[in-house]
């Protein structure tokens, strides 16, 4: 008969030695050495991580600018064209408002449009065209 040894299993974890099964063992080295190349890899390719940045009082993201930020400028613009926007649909008519309202927020189709008000969808198509030139007339002036 033969004298088969049964191997034990462990992972270091904050210095002291784990026991654990085959699988977890497996699990972990794989983990373990496929962070050990990406370090490798990182560090040949000069990537620096973020948590590298950080001090006492901010995180190291916190640190860096964010292009896809929008500015304080840009925030004021916006308020004002959404404010101009308001006042520009407010001036159109009831019937106009609801097309507008059905195709841009509501999402609608021109023939899901034209099912709610009850008219063809090519009465919708001419109406939205002929609001939306309105609408370019108004913002010109």
């Amino acid at each position: 008969m033969k004298d088969s040894k049964i191997r034990e299993y462990s992972i270091n974890i904050n210095g002291a030695d784990v026991a654990v099964s085959k699988e977890v063992y497996e699990v972990y080295e794989e983990q373990r050495k496929d962070g050990k190349n990406r370090r490798k890899r990182d560090k040949r390719n000069r990537l620096v991580s973020y948590h590298n940045l950080d001090t006492d009082e901010l995180a190291g993201e916190e640190i860096l600018y964010d292009s896809t930020e929008e500015s304080t400028v840009e925030k004021a613009e916006r308020a004002l064209m959404a404010e101009k926007l308001h006042i520009l649909l407010s001036s159109l008519l009831p019937d106009e408002q609801e097309v507008i309202r059905l195709l841009f927020f509501k999402n609608m189709s021109e023939r899901e449009a034209a099912e709610v008000m009850g008219v063809s969808s090519v009465a919708i198509h001419k109406k939205k065209d002929k609001i939306l030139y309105k609408l370019h007339k108004l913002v010109k002036k």
